[in-house]
């Protein structure tokens, strides 16, 4: 019982359309909220999050567990896909 669900993105503007059981929403107190960039404003949080890097604040670094070429780009994404 209870819950949000938060659509980021739009896959086809051209369809979008759903179902919703409306009954099952308010029986069960779920939510449907949209958002756009996470509800973030980029002007705003992307100076502040190199600030924050730069300072050592926010470990990135860390995140990048392989590089490639760009003559590699399909083995990126085979990587990828394989959860490495």
């Amino acid at each position: 019982k209870g819950g949000t669900c938060v659509v980021t993105a739009v896959a086809n503007m051209a369809k979008s359309d759903v179902t919703l059981n409306l009954s099952m929403l308010t029986l069960l107190q779920k939510n449907l909220q949209g958002t756009i960039f996470g509800g973030g404003n980029p002007n705003h949080d992307i100076p502040q999050l190199l600030s924050m890097y730069k300072a050592g604040r926010l470990n990135l670094d860390d995140m990048v567990t392989r590089q490639y070429k760009l003559e590699q780009i399909n083995d990126g994404y085979k990587d990828m896909l394989e959860g490495r």
